[in-house]
């Protein structure tokens, strides 16, 4: 507690070992002195602290106290003690982390109000993601996700000002959006009437950190820039570090905001001066590089000219001997189709030739066998001719005798006259009945 009653008056506990009266509870309390850099002077119950929100103050819990009228500090409210309390509304100044539940019951208790938190605390784990119309979004890593039951208007102190957060989004990340405020409207919060104005060094310092704000949202435009520049130029024109690196046109190692981590998170992790001296380097760098790869790419596109007219070159000698292929191709075709065509007359007037002999040869045997009676006809008077020769008396019924038995007659009469047997004695053969 820092605010007792000390002969009626509101006093700091600045004289240890002072006594007072608790403003809320009528209980006595006693000044302590500071002991540590986490202990700072506070009044102390005697007895045990009448408020069960009560917790231990830091110096920048009291800092923020004492931005406001002293009336509106420590205000006692039934059972407990409000941080900061205006006519219209609550702020509860919060640096340590609370429960669920207890956020609820200060909530529903204190009605109107705003939470403050301190961002010092965390600021490293807060990552800028971007700004856009003027509302900021953070990647929040390890977050107390308790401040997402939290209702009320919620409020972060942070290196670059009084942030008001707009929405907790927590899903595989937890992301913060939110705009920056001036002190005068937390003040309106407290108090609608704008009776009280706000401490000139409040605004001046808010002054300062939004023109820094400014300042790194066109630092970060411009590092973003050129790292998207230096990546999009390494991935579409296909060159590597190591040759930077040998022209002497980056460093070694790169920026950590170049290929580790992006250029707001490692914005906010740097002085501002530092961004400022990166832009300045990296815009002349650039310049380098783009001279760099504007004569390599002159000397690319020389190399791939010469390559596509070797590749022409080639190409039309490719086709030269394809047409010259060709032609063989059909030249040999042209004399195998002749010779083709030559064989096939051969073997065509050769088909002729049989089919004229077959025809000749049957045309033939049809006039023999046409010409065998006149044959056998004329034979036949040969042979009775020569039957008579042998036996001069005719026989009886000669004229009805075959002819073949007439030649079976001669045969035999040959064969006996062979033997040396005379006619009457052969055994010719009988003529039929």
């Amino acid at each position: 507690m820092e605010w007792a009653l000390v002969d009626g008056a509101k006093q700091l506990a600045n004289m240890p070992g002072l006594n007072g009266i608790c403003p809320g509870c009528g209980g006595e309390v006693q000044a302590v002195a500071v002991t540590s850099e986490l202990v700072v002077p506070h009044w102390r119950h005697v007895v045990a602290d009448c408020d069960p929100w009560s917790e231990p103050e830091s110096e920048w819990h009291r800092g923020w106290k004492a931005r406001f009228p002293t009336e509106w500090q420590e205000v006692t409210m039934g059972p407990h003690r409000a941080d900061v309390k205006g006519p219209d509304g609550v702020l509860e100044i919060q640096r340590s982390n609370i429960s669920i539940n207890e956020i609820r019951e200060r909530e529903q208790f204190y009605g109107r109000m705003t939470w403050l938190l301190c961002g010092h605390d965390f600021w490293k784990n807060l990552e800028w993601r971007g700004t856009r119309g003027g509302e900021y979004s953070f990647r929040w890593k390890h977050a107390r996700k308790t401040w997402l039951a939290a209702q009320k208007p919620l409020l972060i102190d942070t290196p670059w000002g009084l942030l008001r957060v707009k929405s907790i989004n927590a899903s595989q990340w937890t992301f913060v959006n939110g705009i920056f405020i001036h002190p005068s409207q937390l003040m309106k919060f407290l108090d609608r009437s704008e009776a009280v104005e706000t401490d000139e060094a409040w605004g001046i310092t808010d002054a300062c950190s939004a023109a820094f704000r400014g300042e790194l949202i066109r630092c970060a435009a411009q590092l973003v820039e050129v790292r998207d520049w230096f990546r999009e130029a390494q991935q579409k024109r296909e060159w590597s570090t190591t040759e930077l690196f040998a022209q002497g046109l980056i460093p070694s190692p790169l920026p950590r905001w170049l290929v580790v981590m992006g250029a707001r998170e490692w914005l906010v992790s740097v002085p501002i001066q530092e961004a400022i001296d990166a832009i300045s380097e990296w815009s002349e760098r650039r310049k380098g590089i783009d001279a760099f790869l504007a004569e390599e790419e002159i000397r690319q596109a020389e190399e791939r000219q010469l390559h596509r007219d070797q590749s022409d070159r080639e190409e039309w000698q490719r086709l030269e001997q394809e047409r010259r292929a060709q032609l063989a191709l059909q030249e040999a075709s042209r004399i195998s189709r002749k010779r083709f065509e030559h064989e096939q007359a051969r073997q065509a007037e050769e088909r002729r030739r049989a089919e004229r002999a077959e025809r000749a040869k049957a045309r033939a045997a049809e006039l023999l066998e046409q010409a065998a009676p006149l044959a056998l006809e004329w034979r036949r008077g040969d042979l009775i001719e020569q039957f008579l020769s042998y036996r001069g008396a005719p026989v009886g019924g000669f004229g009805r005798l075959e002819t073949r038995f007439i030649e079976s007659c001669l045969e035999s009469f040959a064969a006996a006259k062979a033997r040396g047997k005379g006619f009457a004695e052969s055994a010719a053969p009988q003529p039929p009945t």
